[in-house]
């Protein structure tokens, strides 16, 4: 299978190359190819997969690519959105990054069955059948706690001083536990009518807490999370679900995308710890853009386009000739940053590349703070050019099929795999990638080994099995 995998991946890229050659094509049709390509790789890899395909590292990545690259690059071709958009890029720089993401996803489905399909840790095949309830109340107040930790040190939203970054990722683990217990009430207690009640209230909770604060992702990442647990756990996903998360979505972007605005501006918004101050600056940023004729449904799209920045990208290193070369030195000791924290280590580099490419790439002032992603395979460009697209996704590949093993081929630490996917799944820069993996395969231990001692049989169900083997 690996043999014919790449012949069809070398002959889908080939295709690929000779139609960035062809001069006056219209780019619609050519992006409109490359999207069949792209979904002839999607198809081939769902046909052949052992496991559901979105439940795989690759999988997730090759579907968010799908809306961000391919479609989105559709829409601002057929939209002719040329004009519309934050950044002038040419059609041709485009089409070029629309055919590295086609290279990068096949680089990555390639380096990831590289790694046969094998469990890291032995345990019972679902061994684990319940949680206590108990556990999961305590995950629910960790995070709330951590949350309002996080808002009362100025760290969590767009009030968030980016300076503050010594404990800021242990207060994400800590919000991030309350998700956890989104994913186990969904596996274990979904059945169970007052169980469901609760998760839906959760759901509403981290819904308001989002749009209070100011973060996005807090206020839909739960609904989405929901939705990919039903799937991978077998049970039906209600219409209720999608529609509730696209309404999220959008009411989340309406309210929310304000305060993005006030905060681009510049404007000293200052700490932000108390309801009040929070309520004055809701109405600051209503006041700052209501003079502003502003298509929020236009600007979610711009959001969810990554052609035109990933364009952006290859031109600022064409153009400039510039190298990341800081990358292998930064790649070499990744594993070092995953595992020392930053308290016995303040010295330690911050991911703020986002915040460099808004300044160099984009041209967005000195003074800018907001982080503007240029995707992956952007910064692998950056980087290395092609070989560098080619030699960081093997390397993302591999390390996803690594993490695919150890949690998701263990039922028992299914879980724990659900609440990182998104972020193995869509890697930023390689030593980030490996420094954050590594820093939440620690953090997750003490639920590991905790999870691995429940899933234990007990001494009783042992003498029964037994009893029943000699019977």
């Amino acid at each position: 299978m690996l043999a014919i995998r790449y012949q069809l991946y070398v002959l889908l890229a080939g295709i690929g190359f000779l139609l960035l050659q062809l001069e006056g094509a219209n780019p619609l049709f050519i992006q409109v190819c490359f999207t069949v390509l792209y979904l002839v790789v999607g198809l081939f890899e769902a046909r052949v997969a052992r496991y559901r395909f979105l439940i795989t590292p690759p999988g997730f990545f090759m579907a968010y690519s799908f809306l961000t690259i391919m479609a989105a690059g559709i829409w601002y071709f057929a939209a002719d959105q040329k004009l519309n958009a934050q950044f002038i890029v040419s059609d041709a720089s485009i089409l070029r990054g629309t055919w590295y993401t086609l290279v990068a996803t096949q680089v990555l489905w390639l380096a990831y069955y590289v790694v046969p399909d094998r469990p890291v840790i032995g345990l019972r095949p679902n061994s684990l059948r319940r949680i206590p309830l108990w556990f999961i109340l305590v995950l629910v107040v960790v995070s709330m706690v951590s949350f309002l930790i996080a808002v009362w040190l100025n760290m969590y939203g767009y009030t968030a001083d980016p300076a503050k970054v010594e404990y800021l990722s242990y207060l994400r683990f800590g919000v991030e536990l309350g998700w956890l217990a989104i994913v186990l009430l969904v596996l274990f207690e979904f059945d169970h009518p007052r169980r469901r009640l609760f998760l839906h209230l959760l759901l509403v909770g981290y819904f308001l807490i989002g749009l209070f604060y100011g973060s996005k992702s807090t206020a839909v990442m739960p609904f989405v999370l929901t939705i990919v647990t039903l799937y991978i756990s077998s049970r039906r996903v209600g219409w209720r679900y999608f529609l509730a998360t696209a309404l999220g979505i959008v009411v989340a972007f309406i309210i929310i995308e304000p305060f993005r605005i006030l905060y681009g501006s510049g404007r000293n918004v200052g700490p932000v710890s108390s309801v009040a101050q929070l309520m004055e600056l809701y109405l600051a940023a209503q006041d700052a853009t209501k003079d502003m004729e502003t298509n929020y449904g236009l600007a979610f799209l711009e959001r969810m386009n990554y052609t035109v920045p990933l364009a952006k990208a290859l031109e600022f290193a064409d153009q400039t000739g510039y190298m990341h070369s800081e990358e292998w030195g930064l790649l070499a000791q990744s594993p070092l940053y995953g595992v020392i924290p930053r308290v016995i280590w303040p010295n330690k580099p911050q991911a703020n590349f986002g915040v460099w490419a808004s300044v160099n790439i984009f041209d967005l002032g000195e003074e800018a703070t907001t982080s503007t992603g240029i995707t992956p395979q952007g910064y692998a460009y950056l980087v290395a050019r092609l070989p560098g697209v080619i030699v960081f996704f093997f390397l993302f590949g591999i390390i996803q099929k690594l993490v695919f093993n150890l949690l998701a081929l263990n039922r028992v630490f299914l879980p724990f795999y659900l609440l990182i996917l998104f972020n193995v799944s869509y890697p930023v820069s390689p030593w980030t990638f490996v420094a954050g993996t590594l820093q939440s395969l620690i953090l997750l231990s003490p639920f590991l080994f905790l999870f691995a001692h429940w899933s234990r049989p007990s001494a009783k169900a042992v003498f029964s099995e037994a009893r029943g083997a000699r019977e």
